[in-house]
């Protein structure tokens, strides 16, 4: 009888031991969930920095400004290309597309090549055989 009853505390103990785990794993969970949520972050940050953050933003607008914006460049008169110069031009645009297809071919060959390379089953290594049975020759 006594035995049962240690079982059966024992099980009393493991169950509650088992809630506290999953209120734990819970509480874990949502605080993980909270830290994830980028929103939420950059609401914090704004809130603890508003400083820092408005400082970045203005010089980030600003680089980006000037990035996109570029120097002023003065327009220079139209310099006339030779007759030779116009007709590599020609046959370079003519030759573009050519060249496309054909590098486009070359990598799915070397794509379709790389994959039956992967998917082809490897050699299975030599066995060695353990000679724990053979009796000891000297």
């Amino acid at each position: 009888m006594a035995k049962k009853e240690q079982i059966a505390l024992r099980k009393q103990a493991l169950v509650a031991q088992l809630a506290d785990s999953r209120q734990m794993i819970d509480l874990g969970r949502a605080e993980l969930k909270e830290k994830l949520q980028v929103k939420k972050q950059f609401r914090r940050l704004i809130d603890k920095k508003p400083k820092q953050v408005f400082y970045g933003a203005l010089v980030s607008g600003l680089a980006a400004t000037l990035m996109l914006k570029g120097s002023r460049k003065k327009k220079k008169s139209k310099v006339r290309k030779s007759f030779f110069r116009l007709l590599i031009g020609w046959v370079l645009l003519a030759l573009k597309p050519i060249g496309k297809s054909y590098l486009l071919n070359l990598s799915k060959t070397m794509a379709v090549a790389q994959m039956k390379s992967l998917t082809q089953p490897r050699q299975p290594h030599l066995e060695t055989n353990d000679y724990t049975d053979a009796p000891n020759v000297r």
